[in-house]
């Protein structure tokens, strides 16, 4: 569902109002959310992820491979909702939103 909404570019719900004097700040938050999000996914797949499949020939970790695919799901989850949160966002100015 959050997908199709995000897809649709559909712009309900709550929405933060960012001044023009703190929208420099607003955005550089955001931008370290989105930082965060995409070393999370880094962290999981080029670390954690290699590690639950084991070496070459040996089997995996199934436990943890089930972890590591619901903690990206999670990431996802999370990266939609951030982009949905930067399309309602609401500035004194038309072309900051």
């Amino acid at each position: 569902d959050l997908r199709g909404t995000y897809e649709l570019g559909l712009r309900f719900g709550v929405a933060d109002h960012v001044r023009d004097s703190d929208f420099i700040p607003w955005a550089q938050a955001r931008l370290a959310e989105a930082r965060r999000l995409f070393e999370a996914a880094h962290v999981l797949i080029s670390d954690t992820l290699q590690q639950a499949f084991g070496p070459p020939g040996v089997s995996g970790d199934a436990e943890q491979i089930v972890f590591v695919a619901s903690q990206l799901g999670s990431v996802y989850r999370e990266g939609l909702e951030w982009a949905l949160r930067i399309r309602r966002v609401h500035c004194e100015k038309e072309d900051c939103g």
